[in-house]
């Protein structure tokens, strides 16, 4: 079958970048930013609150957790539902032990479903932000315009149904964009998203609709990533953690800081057998004077505060 008309054009092919979203920059390039009180370590720690459909579809893609088998998969459905009703509360003790206060990416589908859950989490000082509707409606190039926005508005609704405000961050279910995803994500008024992993630190993104903060979502760091895909422990997931932990202390300074991206799925670290590594960790983490427990929207405030001192770098 021949390709269709225009296939092969792509006005953006060249040498660097291959859009326009934002210019070439390396980190050692990248103006400073500093945190509060001193500190150069923002500890970033995401929850990513997904919820997969018995029906899964297989297109665009499976994501990552995504139920494989026939038709009813209760066995893999039944783990995914065991994070949101039992993990995520252990999750929420550890991380109250220790003063660490998270950023919790919410499916609408979850907003719908487990409404008392995502309340608790707003009682518990976490930031309540959009994690696209559910893993069944993923974002992808052939995905017409209006449908998507569709997406991004019922997801809104879904939270802002549970929480009464407007959630300022986004992460789209299994990291997945179309073409349109970051202007549509202005247009909707969302501040910051989480779906690009080429940096350590924000870094501002240009649209048609307005700017968007590509914020460190790191999926390398992620207990999916390392326990789930991997099938390490929750040993050398603490040892890989640390290691990158004390790598982003030593670039780090009061004048210059980093974020220490920790992303959690409740349906894997929440198993009781893993539960003490997360605390484990955050005890550790937390205990250095040099972290400071931030979410999506603190750490926008610090680049809204930075901008402020140097305008000339603001959109750096």
């Amino acid at each position: 079958m021949a390709a269709p008309a225009g296939y092969f054009d792509y006005p953006h092919r060249r040498p660097g970048l291959d859009h326009d979203l934002f210019d070439m920059r390396y980190l050692k390039h990248a103006p400073p930013l500093a945190w509060p009180g001193g500190k150069s370590i923002a500890l970033f720690v995401t929850l990513g609150l997904d919820w997969f459909p018995l029906d899964m579809p297989a297109k665009p893609f499976v994501p990552t957790g995504g139920l494989a088998r026939a038709y009813p998969d209760i066995w893999n459905y039944s783990t995914r539902d065991y994070g949101n009703r039992i993990g995520i509360y252990r999750i929420l003790q550890v991380c109250a032990a220790q003063g660490v206060r998270t950023t919790a990416f919410v499916q609408g589908e979850i907003a719908r479903r487990y409404p008392l859950m995502v309340r608790d989490l707003m009682q518990a000082g976490h930031e309540i932000a959009a994690g696209g509707l559910d893993m069944g409606h993923l974002h992808a190039g052939p995905l017409d315009a209006d449908v998507e926005r569709g997406y991004i508005t019922a997801t809104l609704e879904a939270l802002g149904q549970v929480t009464g405000t407007r959630a300022r961050g986004w992460h789209s279910p299994a990291f997945s964009q179309s073409q349109r995803t970051p202007e549509l994500l202005a247009e909707a008024g969302i501040d910051y998203a989480g779906d690009w992993v080429n940096d350590d630190m924000p870094f501002a993104m240009r649209t048609p609709a307005g700017p968007l903060i590509a914020m460190p979502y790191q999926f390398e760091r992620s207990d999916m990533r390392i326990m789930f895909e991997q099938n390490q422990s929750i040993e050398q997931f603490e040892r890989q953690i640390m290691a990158a932990f004390e790598v982003l202390k030593a670039e780090a300074s009061p004048a210059c800081g980093r974020i220490m991206s920790l992303s959690l799925s409740p349906w894997v670290i929440g198993q009781p057998y893993r539960i003490r590594g997360l605390a484990r960790l955050l005890a550790k983490m937390m205990a250095d004077p040099a972290v400071w427990s931030a979410t999506g929207t603190d750490i926008l405030a610090a680049i809204k505060l930075a901008a402020q001192s140097n305008p000339s770098e603001a959109a750096e």
